[in-house]
């Protein structure tokens, strides 16, 4: 759900939205002309900001100014919430706008209660319980704690040579999961022994390859059942399984019906 608050111009127009998953590992950086105003609502992330990395919790607030390189990572698999919020350069009066590519407030800074609250305001202007008046308000109140805190950015952890393997290995599995990948071929691809791959994996992600695998299968597996008439067993092939009776069997045990009895009930809701 988007909620989108408009004054004057379209240029102008600040949008608020709340991503919540599972997972969510970006296969790439990317950039806005916008600043960024990101606060986590549940769980944590792995923030790739520019060249640093940053460890973020719930509570945490980040700043990202326009034109910077950012992407995330899941931490462990059990999923996060956060509230994201784009806010035109045109806010920022020019004496105010930071000059460094993040500014950040933890959730153990005297400010970070203030931006909960005027966070959870903004949540509930995604419900239509805030006017977009007091949602723009609670924006601002949010941008000025940030940047009256920004002095107090915590300088970016190291990136390690693990936790950058790690990420390679977490999009490469989300862009060739439909392929048919063995932890062998993983092993050699990324010059890793199977045995630290696994325990790496595990220890990032709270679940075995595999099972990292068949999530994102299924997820891939359902939005082709529900969204074309192909039959169960090309879907199963073009969702990375490698036959009908385990498409099936992990279908059921994550979905809870079999896949015919999955797309019978989405055309039922349809």
């Amino acid at each position: 759900m988007k909620y989108v608050i408009s004054f004057g111009e379209e240029r102008a127009a600040i949008s608020v939205s709340c991503n919540r998953a599972k997972w969510n590992n970006m296969s790439r950086f990317h950039t806005h002309s916008f600043y960024e105003l990101y606060h986590v609502v549940e769980g944590e992330r792995y923030f790739f900001v520019g060249n640093g990395v940053y460890h973020i919790r719930e509570g945490d607030t980040l700043l990202i100014s326009p034109e910077t390189e950012h992407r995330s990572l899941d931490v462990n698999g059990e999923g996060y919430a956060g509230l994201i919020v784009n806010i035109p350069v045109c806010h920022l009066p020019e004496g105010t706008r930071p000059e460094g590519e993040l500014c950040m407030v933890r959730a153990s800074s005297d400010a970070a209660e203030a931006l909960s609250l005027d966070a959870s305001a903004l949540l509930s202007s995604l419900e239509g319980e805030v006017s977009p008046l007091d949602s723009y308000l609670a924006v601002m109140r949010m941008l000025s704690s940030v940047l009256a805190e920004r002095e107090g950015t915590p300088e970016p952890g190291i990136v390690s040579p693990t936790l950058d393997r790690m990420a390679e290995i977490l999009v490469y599995l989300d862009e060739h999961y439909t392929e048919g990948i063995s932890l062998a071929a993983l092993s050699e691809k990324f010059y890793i022994s199977e045995f630290y791959l696994c325990r790496l994996f595990k220890e990032y992600t709270g679940r075995t390859v595999l099972d990292y695998l068949t999530d994102l299968r299924v997820r891939r597996a359902k939005k082709l059942l529900s969204s074309t008439a192909d039959p169960v067993g090309r879907i199963a092939r073009d969702s990375g399984f490698g036959s009908v009776s385990a498409f099936g069997k992990a279908f059921k045990t994550r979905v809870g019906t079999s896949p015919r009895e999955y797309r019978q009930t989405i055309k039922q809701k349809g």
